[in-house]
């Protein structure tokens, strides 16, 4: 075994069972390592086995995934010289290993490279970076993830930082864990790590934790503290997770008017409805809220009804203006 070294969080990581799993969260956590060494064992354990490494570019997946792995595997010799352990096909972009087990490298600058992935099968996926992928380029590259061969279970793996296009969708699923029809809470792991994790790096290279602290400050709390809810575009800069987030409760007293307020959507965007509470003093909570897709209008009017509790006198209800123009499944319009 090359790894002779694995750090708490990516023995964490290599330990995760979970259909899709993901490693990261913040920068110098030791992911892009940890990813190999999944991709290394898994095809190491079983022979034949087809595996395949994504990035946006192909550059980038040379860089970052097959370069080191060839070095890491190197063997050595007695004289103390070293040979590669597995062979690199360049003009198949294929990792071969001695047993017969492949890793395929791909990359998807553009809508159209995903389609390409789409109707082949490999026994396991890998995209670092996750955070730079469309949820439906995601999505339609899962649809290879499949196999014939009865000795695996079919698994995604991959490395991930916030912010990106993806900053939404990934949140959603591996960081809030909020599901919708047809996702399974358990095929989802999370395994969360930074340069506090990491002891190698920052003894390698006892710059970079400065350089990370030395970063403005949305940007520090996103690379070095992992902070999944700063954003470009944030309107409350100040806005913090542990001091503006507290156990749900329904506000009763001091109470000034409730207001409902709601975006219609069926599918795959579910519809979103909030309640909220202005108090005398004028601060306002959101108390609770529904988010749900394949409502048709009356549906959705009667589960607002049924979470709306008595004692709770909505002042108004506010929606999006083009609610009013859209049609519901049935055909029906917003009233």
């Amino acid at each position: 075994n090359p790894y002779k070294i694995v750090q708490r969080k990516q023995d964490d990581f290599l330990g995760d069972t979970a259909k899709y799993k993901l490693i990261g969260g913040a920068q110098g956590g030791g992911k892009s390592h940890a990813c190999r060494m999944e991709g290394f064992r898994t095809n190491m354990m079983l022979p034949r086995l087809k595996g395949l490494v994504m990035r946006r570019s192909r550059g980038e997946a040379i860089k970052n995934f097959v370069n080191p792995l060839l070095d890491e595997t190197r063997v050595e010799n007695p004289d103390g010289t070293s040979k590669p352990y597995l062979k690199w096909k360049s003009s198949q972009n294929k990792i071969v290993f001695p047993n017969g087990s492949t890793i395929d490298i791909g990359f998807c600058e553009t809508a159209d490279d995903v389609e390409k992935y789409r109707g082949l099968e490999y026994d396991w996926i890998c995209i670092e970076e996750l955070t730079q992928w469309d949820f439906d380029w995601w999505r339609k590259i899962m649809t290879a993830l499949r196999t014939k061969n009865q000795r695996i279970r079919p698994f995604f793996f991959g490395s991930t930082n916030p912010g990106g296009v993806g900053h939404a969708w990934v949140k959603r699923l591996w960081i809030n864990r909020e599901y919708i029809e047809n996702e399974n809470p358990e095929d989802y792991g999370m395994t969360r790590c930074g340069i506090y994790d990491n002891p190698i790096l920052m003894e390698l290279d006892p710059d970079y934790l400065p350089s990370l602290l030395s970063l403005p400050d949305k940007e520090r709390r996103a690379r070095l503290e992992g902070d999944w809810d700063v954003f470009e575009g944030q309107y409350w800069t100040e806005w913090r997770r542990d001091i503006h987030v507290v156990k749900a409760f329904v506000p009763m007293n001091g109470v000034r008017r409730r207001i409902v307020c709601l975006d219609y959507g069926y599918s795959p965007h579910p519809s979103a409805v909030y309640w909220l509470a202005q108090l005398n003093n004028g601060a306002v909570i959101k108390y609770r809220e529904l988010c749900e897709t394949k409502l048709r209008y009356d549906q959705l009017a009667a589960k607002v009804a049924a979470l709306t509790g008595e004692g709770e006198e909505i002042t108004a209800v506010v929606a999006d203006p083009s609610v009013a123009s859209k049609e519901s499944e049935d055909g029906n319009t917003f009233d």
